[in-house]
């Protein structure tokens, strides 16, 4: 078989479905949330502080954020489908040992915190994010970036389907930040990426196809400050893959094309 012809019948294959790809949200990032609310969000910066220990989480008042327009939380990059303008956010505190703990959204640093008091505080921080189902098949990994101050915080993250089953991930402890007290410094950020996790054994649901609860869990050890920014979802790699593939071909297709003109 000629070399024209193999190179015709990969592009026949790879260019349609790299087209066919390319305008799905998988073949994009989704943001979970990076804590940017934009101008149509009432109440960019919010927050909930805990100062009785082991009484059960604080919660923000009313419950729960309405996430609006332009807030980049819950959405592709850029936005063309799955736009969940009825998901909220929550964000609660739960006090385990010393005086208080906050958990906050802040508008000017565009991250989430953890904010422990005096005394050796520590507890759990959670944003909560809630709505109509999503269908958030074909990533394969979980990315962020956070700040900490301190050695050991551990993050969980949970998605939740339509029926209740569950997939779980959780970080190691946390290493501190280039050893700085200032968490809200974006230069002080570390970025990570986990394998996204697992339903696991048999779920009655969809799992990923009909997602309708993520929860981001922060467990800190005493006095610790922590940050949290750019929570997302990156694509599998075969589906760049692939897409790269078209459009290799339709590269290679036009240098032919061109030749094809010039003899």
């Amino acid at each position: 078989m000629k070399l024209t012809n193999i190179k015709t019948m990969v592009l026949a294959v790879s260019l349609p479905m790299a087209i066919m790809l390319s305008g799905t949200a998988q073949a994009k990032e989704f943001i979970i949330d990076d804590f940017y609310d934009g101008p149509d969000a009432a109440n960019v910066s919010y927050s909930v502080t805990d100062n009785t220990v082991s009484d059960g989480a604080e919660s923000t008042p009313g419950n729960a954020m309405p996430i609006v327009g332009s807030n980049h939380i819950m959405q592709p990059t850029p936005t063309t489908t799955n736009n969940p303008n009825n998901w909220t956010r929550t964000i609660s505190a739960e006090l385990l040992t010393g005086d208080s703990l906050s958990t906050q959204v802040c508008a000017n640093c565009e991250a989430g915190h953890m904010v422990a008091g005096a005394g050796g505080a520590s507890g759990i921080s959670k944003w909560i994010y809630e709505g109509s189902t999503l269908d958030l098949r074909g990533y394969s990994g979980l990315y962020f970036e956070y700040a900490a101050d301190l050695d050991g915080g551990i993050l969980q993250f949970t998605f939740t389907d339509n029926a209740g089953d569950i997939a779980v991930v959780s970080t190691a402890a946390l290493q501190n930040t280039n050893n700085s007290s200032d968490i809200t410094n974006p230069a002080n950020r570390t970025p990570v990426t986990l394998a996204l996790p697992t339903f696991a054994g048999i779920p009655g649901g969809l799992g990923y196809g009909d997602i309708e609860r993520i929860e981001i869990m922060l467990t800190g050890v005493a006095d610790l400050d922590f940050s949290i920014d750019n929570v997302k979802m990156v694509p599998e790699p075969g589906t760049l893959a692939l897409f790269g593939l078209g459009l290799a071909g339709l590269a290679f297709r036009r240098r032919n094309n061109a030749s094809t003109l010039a003899a």
